[in-house]
């Protein structure tokens, strides 16, 4: 049984990616409503 490693990653980019969007949006919100 072979492992699809090209999924894993791919998964793994990608919800890492759309964390990194939701902590910016965030913490841009945040600096925003200090200004």
């Amino acid at each position: 049984m072979k492992i699809p490693w090209l999924k894993i990653i791919g998964m793994t980019i990608l919800t890492a990616f759309a964390l990194a969007v939701i902590v910016f949006s965030g913490a841009f919100l945040i600096w925003v409503q200090f200004q």
